[in-house]
């Protein structure tokens, strides 16, 4: 087997065994930072500059909205990431868990490992697995004996999807790059604002006969699933008497960050009075800019309210979507029943419709595009 597949089998089999733990998965997480790059004489223009990848990142949400993560670093004996021997690699991956508040970290190694090696990785709460110890963690929680109904561990599935949705019209290169980069960069609090500002930029091109196209706006609404699953836990912690205000003053970042806002589009207001243009000659996305509230707040609210009063079943929505781009949309395979068996929950399933929704009234997509989940 080649380097780059033996890695892609570790990445596959840490994913399996967080799945079984609970935890909506993704690979190859990518981290970059904006920086400024410019030629002499010429504007400077914005670009990414990755810094980190996460090999496999598991987001898990409890019963009472408390988030845990989990992140794996996987690598071959042969080609340790920046010539870093097992122990070095542990020190690089409990920053990784520190930037993300992880409080689970696994170093996959096909090398044999020392007790020693093993004994500074528990030290920073890093799990240390090589060959014979991974087999034993898949023993442990079964991926060996019953097998998952979801392509998981399919590495021509996962190629299938990652080589396929980056031939897109490229007029959607700005959804590949909030899926790659962008998410995981913003602020929470804006993950919400800029996904639905980016697709409905995107809206009519996004075509609903084309398969790709409709994974790749599919696993936008599941990155935005996981960022209303962290308002949902802030509203569910702080038990606010009015919930659309809280998910407002959340969405813009907190009171302070409100109220200045606020004040600014106040005096913006002002001057477009004062020079007394009507605003029947401004465009339409200007006119929206002109109002701080998006139009879409009040039916987010109301779905807030729903998945908090059902934490247990909203919990689950981003591993639904995922199972859905694996297994309905991707191959037309099992259904969601069959994956999650006795777990299975006709709520989570009706939540998953709801933000579906939600998301095609906010960006005017063609309802088509989510015919994927009408399959189940």
């Amino acid at each position: 087997m080649a380097i780059g597949d033996q890695d892609l089998n570790f990445k596959l089999r840490m994913q399996a065994i967080l799945w079984r733990l609970g935890y909506y998965t993704r690979i190859d997480v990518k981290l970059a930072s904006t920086r400024e790059s410019s030629r002499q004489g010429q504007r400077k223009q914005p670009s990414l500059a990755e810094l980190t990848d996460i090999d496999v990142l598991g987001i898990r949400y409890d019963a009472d909205y408390t988030i845990s993560y989990a992140v794996a670093d996987c690598t071959t004996g042969g080609r340790l990431k920046g010539r870093l021997g097992p122990v070095g690699r542990t020190f690089w991956l409990r920053g990784v868990m520190d930037h993300f508040r992880a409080d689970r970290g696994y170093e996959v190694l096909s090398k044999k490992l020392s007790s020693y090696e093993k004994r500074v990785a528990a030290n920073l709460g890093i799990t240390l697995l090589d060959e014979s110890s991974l087999q034993a963690l898949e023993e442990r929680y079964h991926t060996d004996r019953t097998p998952l109904k979801i392509r998981l561990t399919d590495d021509k599935a996962y190629t299938y999807l990652e080589s396929n949705i980056h031939r897109v019209d490229s007029r959607l290169a700005p959804l590949l790059n909030y899926r790659k980069y962008a998410f995981w960069q913003n602020q929470a609090n804006r993950n919400l604002l800029n996904a639905i500002s980016i697709v409905r930029k995107a809206h009519n091109i996004l075509e609903p006969s084309q398969k790709f196209q409709r994974i790749l706006l599919l696993d936008i609404v599941t990155l935005v699933s996981v960022a209303f699953l962290e308002a949902c836990g802030i509203l569910f912690r702080t038990s606010p008497d009015n919930v659309l205000e809280a998910l407002r003053t959340y969405l813009f970042g907190g009171p302070l960050a409100l109220q200045t806002k606020e004040t600014l589009l106040k005096d913006i207001n002002t001057l477009v009075e004062s020079l007394q243009i009507q605003p029947s000659l401004f465009p339409e996305e200007t006119m929206r800019r002109l109002s701080l509230d998006p139009e879409y707040l009040p039916a987010l609210s109301d779905m807030a309210q729903r998945f908090i009063s059902k934490p247990s079943e909203a919990r689950n929505v981003p591993r639904y979507l995922q199972a859905i781009i694996l297994e309905r949309a991707l191959y037309d395979g099992n259904p969601l029943r069959d994956i999650f068996i006795d777990e299975y929950s006709d709520i989570t399933f009706k939540f998953v419709h709801d933000l579906a929704q939600f998301f095609k009234d906010a960006t005017g997509v063609n309802p088509a595009m989510f015919q994927d989940l009408e399959k189940d």
